[in-house]
């Protein structure tokens, strides 16, 4: 948190350096995909408590955010943004006991744009800040009562990215369509976990 905070501070301070081109907001949506969150498989003691259980976990999950732009003249762009993804999936067939995954991300970039007429694509990487939760979730199986439970305790990870786009600006409106693909990876534990997201959005330019 402490690092995202301090890139967060350098954007504020360096982008005044830069002639200002245009400050752009909006929003966004897509999925996470390809995700290899380390340990996201559900312990083995909780496994064995139930039958015929499903052991792979959904890598799909649904996107949604926020993020907020400043474009300079020397087409570097600075991009802060918050994002929030989630998934559940059913253990058992009867739906009585199911899987939630939450991630709950804000995050600093810093890339390079190449302005192309209408089109403006980038490239760069950056850092963020993640809090994860897994949460499995009971009704009742078996005769047995299941209290809501976290596997394992929300926690807080730091997380790095590169990443690649491109905005589409027509000249007559104020707003611009944005698509980007991102790479992530995250230390949890003592292993790194990996995963994709794809979203698309749309911004209004203030300038």
């Amino acid at each position: 948190m402490k690092k995202l905070f301090l890139v967060i501070i350098m954007i504020m301070f360096v982008s005044p350096a830069y002639a200002l081109l245009g400050v752009s907001a909006g929003i966004k949506f897509g999925r996470a995909t390809s995700t290899d969150y380390a340990r996201i498989d559900l312990p083995s003691e909780v496994l064995a408590t139930f039958e015929t259980p499903s052991e792979t976990v959904d890598d799909q999950m649904t996107l949604l955010g926020a993020q907020f732009k400043i474009a300079t003249l020397p087409l570097i762009d600075f991009i802060v943004s918050a994002e929030y993804s989630w998934m559940k999936q059913d253990i058992l067939s009867d739906g009585s006991l199911s899987y939630k995954f939450h991630d709950l991300a804000l995050s600093a970039s810093v890339v390079r744009s190449l302005k192309m007429g209408l089109l403006s694509p980038y490239g760069g990487v950056g850092i963020s800040t993640r809090s994860l939760s897994y949460k499995l979730e009971g009704t009742g199986v078996g005769g047995y009562d299941i209290p809501d439970m976290v596997v394992p305790d929300d926690d807080i990870y730091t997380g790095y990215h590169i990443l690649a786009g491109i905005d589409v600006s027509p000249f007559v409106f104020p707003v611009s369509i944005t698509a980007q693909a991102r790479s992530n990876w995250i230390k949890v534990g003592g292993d790194t976990s990996n995963f994709i997201t794809l979203t698309a959005g749309l911004n209004y330019n203030f300038l």
